[in-house]
């Protein structure tokens, strides 16, 4: 009883040891089975990292969905904006027709109504135009000839009896004659002046339902054009975003396998570092940092052609990721290195390049590059083909390094 009790604890803690196993084997049988989804097999660190950049870029995408949908919600908003101004139309137009003293009629389309309307505004401008102008004076007018004159006469010698002497018959005739004249051509002209307002007012009354359906499809091409601004704004910052991660994935890439391209070379270069608007800083080896800019003026020929030789090689491969690789035609490209670097970058070119893309080398300096073959023939040997362009009609000597 006394060693029951003294391994008491003992049991205890190999229950839950066995618990806690059985517990982590279901754990790691769902992790298996969850982690099958992303075509992962085993929850080591670098899957379980995987399956988490999965999910942050599933995350990202449904934010991007959400994102959208959230933006077209506008469109039933505009909708039911656009459905209650028709209505709230419509009535105003029917109020506007009945107090008019016409009925609506559904079969028939809303242009005869609004021609009926316009006969209706036009007589009602015929009828005040009469009834307040023309009847008016024509009442006016009804005054006899002589009893008119005789006014007259007497209104002239009213005003000009204080400041001139009487005037004899002869020259108040012609002064009256003057004055019907003046008069008749005012009557002429503010007849036409009543005929071009009448013909004015047809035209406004005539044209008005065209200008009201214009100024309608003016304010809904302008709803339109704020809709496509707003999509426009939206890809702006989509793409945006996109050429930011682009640039970066690029970036990342170019500061790697640049590095890894100069270091078998043999340069004085140290360091290279890529932004996000893929311009590069290079750092030599005393540590000093410079801009691409001061490193084309402040490096040698050859370091400066090996530099852009190396970024144009890890351009073409990240190019030719998951592709058919592409192929390399170089020219030249070691002329201003001296011999050790040129045997180098050959090297480079045969071993690293040359398995996997299809490299073509032109050169008018032939006998250098059979000379440093010399110097590694178990290298050039099966893997180098020398053309001499000269057979073919060309003035220059061109030579092959063959995948």
């Amino acid at each position: 009883m006394r060693l029951r009790e003294e391994s008491a604890p003992t049991v205890q803690a190999q229950h839950q040891l066995a618990s806690l196993e059985t517990r982590r084997q279901q754990g790691t049988d769902e992790a298996r089975q969850l982690l099958g989804r992303f075509g992962v097999s085993t929850p080591e660190p670098e899957n379980l990292e995987r399956v988490a950049g999965f999910l942050r870029q599933l995350e990202a995408v449904r934010q991007k969905l959400a994102a959208l949908d959230r933006n077209w919600s506008w469109i039933d908003e505009q909708k039911r904006v656009d459905e209650a101004a028709a209505a709230g139309l419509k009535e105003r137009a029917l109020r506007i027709l009945q107090s008019a003293g016409l009925t609506y009629d559904p079969e028939r389309p809303w242009s005869e109504h609004l021609r009926e309307l316009a006969d209706k505004a036009q007589g009602r401008q015929r009828w005040v135009t009469v009834t307040q102008e023309l009847i008016p004076s024509a009442e006016r007018r009804r005054l006899s000839e002589a009893r008119r004159s005789e006014l007259e006469s007497q209104v002239a010698l009213s005003e000009g009896a204080s400041a001139a002497p009487p005037r004899n018959q002869r020259e108040i005739d012609n002064e009256r004659k003057r004055l019907l004249e003046r008069q008749e051509e005012a009557q002429r002209r503010r007849s036409d002046l009543r005929v071009k307002v009448e013909e004015v007012s047809r035209r406004v009354h005539a044209e008005r339902p065209e200008r009201l359906a214009q100024l309608e499809k003016v304010k809904l091409a302008r709803r339109r054009a704020a809709r496509f601004k707003e999509a426009v704004e939206l890809a702006i910052a989509t793409i945006r975003e996109v050429a930011a991660e682009t640039h970066q994935r690029w970036a990342d890439y170019l500061n790697r396998r640049v590095g890894e391209v100069l270091s078998g070379i043999g340069t004085t270069i140290d360091q290279i570092r890529f932004g996000d608007d893929l311009d590069f800083s290079v750092r030599l080896v005393g540590g000093q940092q410079l801009a691409r800019g001061k490193a084309d003026q402040q490096l040698s020929a050859g370091a400066r052609d090996q530099l852009y030789l190396a970024v144009r090689l890890a351009v073409s491969e990240f190019l030719s990721r998951g592709q058919t690789p592409l192929p390399l035609l170089l020219d030249d490209v070691f002329v201003s290195s001296d011999d050790e670097r040129a045997r180098a970058g050959m090297r480079l070119l045969i071993e690293r390049f040359a398995p996997v893309h299809q490299v073509v080398l032109l050169t008018c300096h032939r006998r250098r590059f059979e000379a440093l073959a010399e110097l590694d023939r178990d290298l050039y040997s099966g893997r180098v083909q020398w053309l001499d362009a000269r057979s073919i009609g060309a003035g220059s000597r061109s030579r092959e390094i063959a995948g």
